[in-house]
């Protein structure tokens, strides 16, 4: 099964390749990241040499682009599922679970509440 690799995983590997995701690429396994990721892995770009850096890095796995009424409309289900058991989510979270569940790929996220909501839809690793 391919992983989806949420924000916080990304940039603990940036920090450390002894990771879960560091691990799971070095296993050789499919790891993927979605528009809002990559969004979120460049705003952490202090620099035009750094944008360079982290966006050459992104491109080394693959990417998993939206199906726009698809996803936001899974992304508006989620959360309210998410809603009725108590756990409320940004809205890009819940986008990056729609995109795990229509792909049929496993979240591998470091936020707890988002793992919480990837177990109670099925896609958490």
């Amino acid at each position: 099964m391919a992983i989806l690799a949420d924000t916080s995983m990304w940039v603990d590997h940036l920090r450390d390749t002894d990771t879960p995701l560091g691990q799971a690429l070095a296993a050789g396994s499919s790891v993927a990241y979605t528009e809002p990721v990559l969004m979120e892995v460049l705003m952490g770009a202090r620099s035009d040499s750094e944008w360079r850096i982290l966006r050459r890095f992104m491109t080394g796995a693959e990417l998993i682009p939206f199906e726009s009424i698809a996803d936001f409309e899974g992304a508006a289900r989620i959360n309210r599922q998410g809603r009725a058991k108590g756990i409320t989510l940004s809205k890009f979270d819940c986008l990056i679970l729609a995109v795990a569940k229509r792909t049929g790929t496993a979240l591998m996220t470091r936020d707890g509440r988002q793992a919480e909501l990837a177990r109670l839809i099925g896609v958490f690793v």
